[in-house]
């Protein structure tokens, strides 16, 4: 049985223009979207800018109240539907799912010292109420994540942009959750210090067995991370495969354009690799087109296709290779 189980997620944002408050629109920022991710396993979720990702990310955790659709967290030989749980669920929740995000600074609290910041979900979650045990329980989890006891009386100001994600890592970490979900972890860090954090959340991942889901941008990361990847495009999940699949042979077209972009430092096999230049920009969510939202940009669409009206659905074509495209 999966960790985790979403099925047919829907977050839509209201859109107003002008005074009138009945001419409204909406932007599908996260449109029908289904995946599983087992124990212990990372999956990837991976597409350009604007496409979704993070607002999935804090939508399963319910940051975000999603319109429609299914989430169901089982642990402890329990099923809970996460968008129909009790208060005293949700607490199950909180403790069994948690996140790390995008900007560590301002997700972290600029009056409280580091003690008070790890040691806060212990507090509300009612796991160690005790001051002195929440310091010994902080102080383990800052020795975890590589940092120490002088560490604990300072203010997030105080640290270089790895050590604050460090903090929200550790933060995470504090009530002993079975997924963390992963939003750009090593965007805001520098060049020569995503590849520490990366190896820190890699062996986090062993000593605590915990599941990842983990968002980026970026291929090459995701692809060290992950055990499956699923790629995004405009509020859908197009394929979704295991992570050497996925760059062995991907079947998508926006797949295939992604990884294209790809840098290699080997020169002839970058003499070998095609560069996919994509036409057009991404159509607004607000008003995508019909039929598979890629297609005014694909550059395999065809006549005989029913690409420009029919949504395709997602085929497994592979085994454990899925893939959303008329080509298939």
């Amino acid at each position: 049985m999966a960790l985790l189980e979403v099925s047919d997620l829907r977050k839509y944002f209201v859109v107003e223009k002008g005074i009138v408050r009945k001419n409204r629109n909406y932007v599908k920022a996260v449109d029908g979207v289904s995946f599983t991710l087992d124990k212990n396993q990372t999956l990837g979720i991976v597409g350009e800018s604007g496409c979704g990702k993070t607002t999935l990310g804090k939508t399963v955790l319910r940051l975000l109240e999603p319109d429609s659709g299914v989430i169901t967290l089982n642990v402890n030989g329990r099923s809970i539907n996460v968008l129909d749980a009790d208060e005293e669920e949700m607490r199950l929740v909180r403790k069994k799912m948690q996140m790390v995000f995008q900007d560590p600074q301002s997700s972290l609290n600029p009056r409280m010292p580091v003690k008070s910041i790890i040691g806060e979900p212990l507090k509300i979650l009612k796991i160690a109420e005790d001051p002195e045990e929440r310091e010994g329980i902080v102080l383990n989890l800052l020795t975890d994540v590589g940092l120490g006891k002088e560490h604990m009386e300072r203010y997030p100001h105080e640290f270089s942009s790895g050590q604050r994600q460090r903090i929200g890592i550790a933060r995470a970490l504090a009530v002993g959750p079975d997924l963390i979900i992963l939003d750009e972890p090593t965007s805001s860090v520098d060049v020569s210090v995503q590849a520490q954090v990366l190896n820190l959340l890699k062996r986090l991942q062993e000593t605590w067995n915990m599941a990842y889901l983990f968002i980026s941008h970026d291929l090459g990361v995701v692809y060290h991370m992950s055990d499956r990847i699923a790629v995004m495009y405009l509020g859908k999940i197009v394929e979704v495969a295991d992570a050497d699949r996925i760059f062995d042979n991907p079947l998508h077209p926006y797949t295939r354009a992604l990884l294209s972009a790809l840098p290699f430092p080997d020169p002839e096999f970058r003499g070998k690799k095609k560069r996919i230049l994509l036409e057009g920009t991404v159509p607004d969510p607000i008003n995508p087109p019909p039929g598979c939202r890629f297609h005014t940009r694909c550059f395999e669409r065809k006549a005989n296709r029913p690409c420009k009206r029919e949504e395709p659905g997602m085929r497994e074509v592979e085994k454990k290779h899925l893939v959303a495209c008329h080509n298939y």
